[in-house]
């Protein structure tokens, strides 16, 4: 399998190191709280035009199921098919952070919404099948698809069999991830973890897997602590 470093375009990139794993599979929705994971016909990879969606609401306080804003909503494109694993089952999840030299404080829809586009993009340009993440948590709170759970992710390198991989924009060696970022994070977690039957000691951060910053140190040992407290049981 490839190996490849996590880059984006027009940024100084930090290496994350991650491999590319993908083909399809048949998994089953989450209960209506997730989108449907079955993958697309082989015979293309395009994905439905995305039409101009409404504002999501932004993670409160309380203890609801988090809904992901659909991928159609931000990206037309879809992933090489004949580049890519199926996930064939889940086991264990990663929590990353986006570690470019930048912080990230922003947080309207429109710009996240770009962002995602602009990872993927510059995912496919070096040469991964998509974008390398399943699920990605901007700073309000909201939780965006990327990559379908219905394939292999490119997140941790040499570990992505049965991984979902969920990534927090910002750099968290130089900020502090937002109370409503951790919040969905520790719903996202909760939510796979409990429908894929995965054990709590199968939460990880990538640091914990590869020799890497990420999450940064500041996340770390806030993710530490959620797993400690068993708020991702």
């Amino acid at each position: 399998m490839k190996r490849r470093q996590f880059i984006l375009s027009g940024l100084c990139a930090m290496a994350y190191g991650c491999q590319s794993s993908q083909g399809p599979s048949t998994l089953p929705s989450m209960g209506g709280v997730w989108p449907d994971v079955r993958p697309r016909p082989s015979g293309g990879s395009t994905m439905p035009t995305p039409s101009k969606p409404a504002e999501p609401p932004v993670a409160s306080s309380g203890s609801g199921a988090v809904q992901p804003i659909s991928r159609s909503t931000w990206t037309s494109a879809g992933p090489d098919l004949s580049d890519i694993n199926p996930m064939n089952g889940v086991n264990r999840i990663t929590v990353h952070h986006e570690g470019m030299p930048d912080p990230v404080y922003f947080t309207d829809y429109n710009t996240c919404r770009a962002r995602m586009e602009l990872i993927r993009s510059s995912h496919r340009r070096r040469g991964w099948s998509d974008i390398g993440y399943h699920y990605v948590v901007d700073r309000a709170g909201r939780l965006w698809e990327a990559r379908s759970i219905a394939y292999q992710g490119a997140h941790v390198r040499d570990n992505n069999e049965h991984n979902v991989g969920v990534m927090c924009m910002g750099n968290f060696d130089i900020q502090q991830p937002s109370e409503a970022q951790l919040r969905t994070l520790a719903r996202t977690v909760q939510q796979i973890r409990q429908y894929y039957r995965v054990s709590e000691s199968r939460i990880y951060t990538h640091q914990e897997i590869n020799p890497t910053a990420c999450p940064g140190r500041n996340m770390q040992p806030r993710v530490v602590a959620m797993r400690s407290r068993h708020m991702f049981a």
